[in-house]
């Protein structure tokens, strides 16, 4: 975000924006950003301001907690989530496809997908309904079976229109039945309608290839990317998972993502022994020329000296305050006379 770009945002959040920082000490982006938050907003403002440059995963929004100003929190900030770093998926679904998401829901948690399923027919009841809102106001992406009754259902639709509000990427997925409303606008992957667990694994796949791609969820969603290929469970789940890895921003590598891939095409046989289509050679050999390109990029800079000699480490430069310093091409040194003296 550019300066200009950041001053404008601040001011339209209702933060004062000052400068006074001298033209020979301007500070870094995110030193301006903190001197102008600091002092300058209560916590709505703050809050406010967070739900608008991270909507997936902001701070819930505040309510009334009863007499005077005071407010607290809605529901923790961490919702339901087990998991720390995960990746959270909402699905929703109607009682009689419980146990089709919950298969979808096992079969991604091995790549860092974290899942919310209601697994049981919920009653409106206050503490369901905390818990489901909460799920809302936390998850990263959701993604809705379609099927028949999704409609009619008392939840489903509340609960897609939720993650509409919060301009959420939702992934339809339709059994015979056409996304309506404004879930129509969304790409829906069709699903054959047999309800056993590969179909649940392939339907859960198909939901985690369109977020991997999704600009809105591509950066957040790159371990459980990574996780994928390293999970790999067949040559043609290998071919896949080497094309998802192709997909991710060569800013969002990170030496220990390198690493686990590096360490999966020797360890997983899938992947060892595994060939990319059309001609393209064994998987391992791909995706070790991919990473060198990576890996050039996360190296640490070289320090050169004035000979443009890359030094391994700081110790090597000399010390000028040692009068013994020789230089290294001048190890013999003939004594000199008043003839050698050049003037």
């Amino acid at each position: 975000m550019e300066w200009s770009e950041m001053e404008l945002v601040l001011r339209q959040f209702g933060f004062e924006v000052v400068d006074i920082w001298p033209d020979d000490d301007y500070p870094s982006r995110y030193n301006f950003v903190l001197h102008q938050l600091e002092h300058r907003g209560d916590d709505d403002k703050l809050l406010e301001l967070e739900r608008y440059l991270d909507p997936a995963g902001a701070s819930p929004p505040v309510s009334n907690a009863g007499a005077g100003d005071a407010r607290v929190p809605a529901f923790d900030i961490r919702g339901p989530w087990k998991g720390e770093d995960t990746f959270r998926l909402f699905i929703s679904h109607t009682h009689p496809h419980a146990r089709f998401a919950g298969e979808m829901s096992r079969h991604l948690a091995k790549f860092g997908i974290e899942c919310f399923v209601a697994h049981e027919d919920i009653k409106p009841s206050e503490k369901w309904q905390e818990v489901i809102e909460s799920a809302l106001l936390t998850c990263h992406a959701a993604t809705a079976l379609v099927t028949e009754g999704f409609r009619q259902s008392v939840w489903c639709d509340q609960e897609v229109g939720f993650c509409l509000a919060r301009s959420l990427v939702i992934v339809p997925l339709m059994v015979g039945i056409e996304p309506h409303g404004f879930l129509a606008s969304f790409q829906a992957v069709k699903l054959t309608g047999t309800q056993d667990r590969g179909a649940a694994w392939k339907a859960g796949e198909e939901v985690f290839d369109i977020l991997a791609k999704r600009p809105e969820t591509q950066e957040r969603i790159v371990p459980c990317v990574v996780r994928r290929y390293s999970a790999s469970y067949s040559y043609d789940n290998s071919r896949a998972a080497y094309e998802l890895l192709r997909t991710i921003p060569q800013e969002s590598w990170t030496l220990e993502l390198v690493e686990e891939v590096e360490q999966a095409a020797t360890e997983n046989s899938q992947i060892r022994d595994g060939v990319l289509d059309g001609g393209g050679g064994p998987i391992p050999k791909a995706t070790a020329k991919l990473l060198a390109t990576i890996k050039n990029t996360l190296a640490p800079e070289p320090k050169w000296d004035w000979n443009d000699h890359a030094l391994s480490a700081p110790e090597q430069l000399p010390s000028f305050a040692d009068d013994d310093w020789v230089p290294k091409s001048a190890s013999k040194v003939a004594p000199s006379g008043d003839d050698d003296i050049p003037f």
